[in-house]
């Protein structure tokens, strides 16, 4: 997170809601443009185009066709200059 964010507090939530256990990721960085907030879980989508050496714009489509597979879900809320925050949700399995 912080190698993209530059964010320096990143902060864990971890929580169980009725019959889903859900995770809360958050950080203070530099937080993503509402335009590239639509693109973010593309597959080799970049926000930043000055940073094209590092990365390969796979991270978080990997991340969400996984959560996708284990029947959960995945939204993201950000704001410039104010951070972002990555809410993940599954299942509970018995």
């Amino acid at each position: 997170i912080m190698m993209h964010s530059q964010a320096d507090v990143v902060e864990f939530i971890l929580k169980q809601e009725g019959t889903k256990v859900e995770l809360i990721i958050s950080d203070n960085g530099i937080g993503i443009d509402k335009e590239d907030l639509k693109h973010i879980f593309h597959r080799l989508y970049k926000c930043d185009k000055g940073r094209s050496q590092k990365g390969s714009g796979l991270g978080l489509s990997i991340v969400e066709y996984l959560i996708t597979k284990m029947e959960g879900a995945i939204d993201v809320e950000s704001e410039i200059n104010r951070g972002t925050s990555f809410r993940l949700q599954f299942p509970l399995f018995k």
